[in-house]
């Protein structure tokens, strides 16, 4: 352990005294050391400058702290909003929510994610049908209560598909989106975080009924990943590309069996652990994240003759802000911007513009009240300024501002977000902003420029956090900018995952717990660890297996091969890792893979088990050879995870010895079905590394009965 070094190492009185020491050496002729004489103030006021100074190096404070958790790896994690799924209440005619529309529970505001249709359109029914068979196997009335419907059935299979009756059309080349909830009994799948790539385990496509058949339709977005979590489904039906200037027909839907408006799901690659299961589905929700926006901005890029479009909660209520971008300065724009709405768009005209070629701009958009709550301060130019937004609450995240290079330039620069200014050279235009004080600050002009002029927000989000987490039923109303009137909603569950910024002692907490986390693939418990967690899996067990030297075909041998051996978890007795499935691992592992480490995965060798006794049972023979097979099976669905465990026969005799029709045991044996199994001399059987062992047979067979001894 490294020595701790201490640099409030004197006291006044003991630097005074040694400096005092020094006087008859450096300067004979000072002869007076009493407090009256000049010197011997400046000496002492020069003592207890060094011992302030001295102090303070010594300390330890909150930047620093945030300095050592960084090259550990680690900063605090800023606030995290609430989220929620709304459903829209009964309501006649066509809705159209902007994103980023606002619900509210009380005064707490939620925003939407998407920009989303509601009109008529509901699910009514689900159909199930496997490959090649008939319409209508499996039906089921979404009217039910505790719904629990397999789309694809209880084994997923290419073809298998499953349709949505409708009681009312899609309307062609408009988004909607559908959301889904998953009822799944069985196993734990390991969370998946944004941004984490992840190979979908299975692929479906979607199809209407039209006028003239099934006509494909498209699916913008899946953040369900096919089935595997709640989510939500984008569909648009209508050819690819037709639109009202393509010259392509959209074609519509057409009324079909029981008088609904069908789509179907066709299953084109199966690689499902667990078959999925829907509990609910529907066409009026909407997911809402708790946070109020103040202010955004949009950039983009004018032609000749166009417009600037857009379709956001503030675009339509809100005011602008317009700016003409020229590389990465920023200039007011000096004509009139005229505001129109049109359907679900708001169109922007600016004036005074060319006639001829592109023109790169930044729009802000922001709260009608909030015109005085743009501008933040005016900068001095000298180091170290901070100023407190005039916004509360306000979330590191997606913060943004612009600064004017120079009092009264025109000129603006939008400087980036950091967490400190120690990387940061002089001519760096960089702000930190701290959640919990709402104040953003500048460098020292060595660490990050000092602004000198006008400092506007750009954008902002106000957020409650871990306050956020409001109870179920607790949103109650939502705003459309498409009618005056309040919609009713409600949220069927409570909002969460809002949490508070992280303080410094709880970031000092989650590095010790990471601390404990396995990244690196160099063990074989580092595979298996790694394996097990991989993310967006059910995984059942996994093991790894020595290092083996695999021939080419050239007679050389290849580097190291780590055989990982991995069971998915399903409801199937002899389940095995589909190609998808070992492209999720094998991208878990590949960071913290050694250079040069092969890794390959394998499915387990199921070695089926059968068990032959010879029981002593009275008049309870029938009842005996029913409690041998649940004993049996019992305890081989304990074992089902373990690799290489051998099959005692001792074992198998204590689990039926103990059964209450059971008298007594006169011969038990066991046989193994699979390769490389090996005996004992006593008839145990001796697993390979990679074998799982799971009840083939149980043969019971009734003899005399004899009084137990």
């Amino acid at each position: 352990m490294l020595r701790e070094i201490l640099l409030d190492d004197e006291r006044f009185s003991e630097i005074t005294e040694r400096a005092k020491a020094r006087i008859a050496e450096i300067c004979p002729a000072w002869t007076d050391y009493n407090d009256h004489d000049p010197g011997i103030t400046m000496l002492e006021l020069f003592a207890w400058l060094k011992e302030m100074q001295q102090f303070h190096m010594d300390q330890i404070g909150r930047l620093h702290i945030r300095s050592y958790l960084k090259l550990l790896g680690v900063t605090p994690r800023g606030k995290q909003p609430a989220e929620a799924v709304v459903r829209v209440e009964e309501y006649k005619g066509s809705l159209f929510f902007p994103r980023k529309s606002r619900c509210f529970a009380g005064d707490i505001c939620f925003e939407t994610e998407a920009e989303t249709w509601i009109d008529a359109v509901e699910a009514a029914e689900l159909v199930f049908c496997p490959a090649g068979g008939e319409d209508g196997r499996e039906q089921i009335a979404l009217s039910e209560s505790r719904m629990r419907f397999l789309p694809f059935g209880a084994r997923p299979a290419a073809g298998n598909a499953f349709f949505i009756g409708l009681c009312a059309p899609l309307v062609p080349g408009l988004t909607y989106r559908l959301g889904i909830h998953l009822a799944q009994e069985i196993g734990r799948r390991n969370p998946l975080a944004d941004g984490t790539p992840f190979c979908p385990l299975a692929k479906f496509s979607v199809f209407y009924q039209g006028e003239h058949g099934w006509v494909r339709g498209e699916i913008t977005e899946d953040t369900t990943h096919r089935f595997l979590w709640d989510g939500f489904l984008a569909l648009r039906i209508g050819e690819a590309g037709a639109d009202a200037g393509s010259g392509k027909a959209k074609e519509k839907m057409a009324v079909g069996k029981n008088g609904r408006y069908w789509l179907k799901f066709v299953l084109e690659k199966a690689g499902y652990e667990v078959a999925p299961a829907l509990a609910d589905v529907s066409f009026r929700e909407l997911k809402v994240r708790q946070q109020r926006t103040a202010v955004e901005y949009h950039d983009g890029c004018l032609g000749p003759g166009e417009v600037i479009r857009l379709s956001t909660y503030l675009a339509f209520a809100g005011n602008c802000r317009l700016f003409r971008r020229e590389g990465d300065h920023f200039y007011p724009w000096e004509g009139e911007i005229k505001k129109r709405v049109c359907g679900e768009e708001v169109l922007f005209f600016p004036s005074k513009r060319p006639m001829d070629g592109n023109i790169f701009y930044r729009l802000l958009c922001f709260e009608a009240e909030g015109e005085r709550k743009i501008l933040i301060g005016k900068g001095t130019g000298m180091p170290h300024q901070e100023y407190e937004l005039r916004i509360s609450d306000v979330c590191a995240r997606g913060l943004a501002i612009l600064v004017e290079t120079g009092e009264g330039s025109g000129c603006y620069v939008s400087p980036k977000l950091c967490d400190d200014f120690a990387e940061s050279g002089p001519a760096d235009c960089v702000f930190c902003y701290d959640e919990e004080t709402g104040r953003i600050s500048f460098g020292d002009c060595e660490h990050g420029t000092a602004p000198e002029g006008k400092i506007l927000l750009a954008a902002a989000c106000q957020s409650l956090g871990r306050r956020g987490n409001v109870k179920e039923g607790s949103i109650c109303h939502i705003g459309c900018v498409t009618d005056t009137r309040r919609v009713a909603v409600t949220n069927g569950s409570a909002a969460a995952g809002g949490r508070d910024a992280e303080t410094i002692e709880e970031c000092k907490r989650r590095l010790l717990a990471e601390r404990e986390a396995v990244r690196r693939a160099v063990t074989y418990e580092d595979f298996e660890a790694l394996a097990l967690a991989a993310p967006g899996l059910m995984v059942e067990a996994v093991r790894a297996i020595s290092p083996a030297k695999r021939a080419r075909q050239d007679g050389s041998v290849s580097e190291e091969c780590v055989t990982l051996v991995v069971k998915p978890y399903s409801r199937e007795l002899r389940p095995v890792p589909g190609t998808a499935y070992c492209k999720n691992i094998l991208r878990a592992i590949e960071p913290g893979r050694m250079i040069g480490t092969r890794v390959a995965i394998v499915p387990p060798e199921y070695i089926g088990i059968s068990v032959f006794a010879e029981i002593a049972a009275g008049t309870k023979g029938q009842e005996a050879k029913e409690q041998v097979r649940e004993a049996l099976a019992d305890y081989f669905a304990g074992i089902r995870g373990k690799f290489g465990m051998a099959i005692h026969v001792s074992a198998i005799y204590a689990v039926l010895d103990v059964l209450p029709a059971v008298t007594e045991i006169c011969s038990l044996a066991l046989d193994a079905q699979g390769r490389n199994v090996r005996r004992s001399g006593s008839g145990d059987l001796i697993l390979p590394a990679n074998g799982l062992a799971y009840l083939k047979e149980c043969i019971t067979g009734i003899s005399a009965d004899r009084q137990r001894g």
